[in-house]
């Protein structure tokens, strides 16, 4: 639905052919293949990412060119919003969007994503924290530290998820 709705009100050449279900990933490296987690509710609290293999250290984990989208401006992401068949798919996507820049000292863009890659948490600690981007401005996560099957993937959401509204004509 949120694919179709992106499509309708932003973007009418996007194109969203990942054999991969959203609900369980999308392509990582070749088409088909699933990345190396998958999501689970976590007893008495919110949904995460949870590793289905071992991960090694420096190994691409997530690879946000293939599940993100971006908004051009403000007015494209209200088109949006206001175009999502459920009122509580909103609560979701606001809560899911946020603002990064694309190159060093670009401007910053809004964006989300409609895959399970939206689930990853934040590390209460530095050391909870298994992955992170290479850079402020990329979209590639690697482990930092050797990740056991099981384990919640968590990375740090004040380098790269943070809201500035503001700078994107949202306030």
């Amino acid at each position: 639905m949120m694919r179709d709705t992106y499509i309708q009100y932003v973007d009418r050449s996007y194109k969203f052919d990942d054999p991969v279900p959203p609900t369980e990933g999308y392509s990582l490296h070749v088409k088909g293949t699933p990345p190396p987690y998958h999501a689970e509710k976590i007893p008495d609290g919110p949904r995460g990412l949870f590793v289905s293999r071992d991960i090694h250290k420096g190994e691409l984990v997530h690879n946000g060119t293939k599940s993100d989208v971006s908004f051009p401006d403000a007015n494209a992401w209200r088109r949006f919003m206001f175009g999502l068949p459920k009122r509580e798919m909103g609560c979701d996507v606001t809560e899911w969007t946020w603002t990064q820049g694309q190159v060093e000292n670009g401007p910053l863009k809004l964006m989300t994503s409609f895959t399970i890659s939206i689930l990853i948490n934040e590390g209460r600690t530095d050391e909870d924290v298994n992955v992170l981007p290479e850079s402020d401005v990329s979209p590639l996560f690697y482990a930092t530290r050797d990740i056991q099957k099981g384990e919640e993937l968590l990375t740090t959401y004040e380098t790269l998820y943070y809201a500035e509204h503001g700078a994107v004509g949202l306030m």
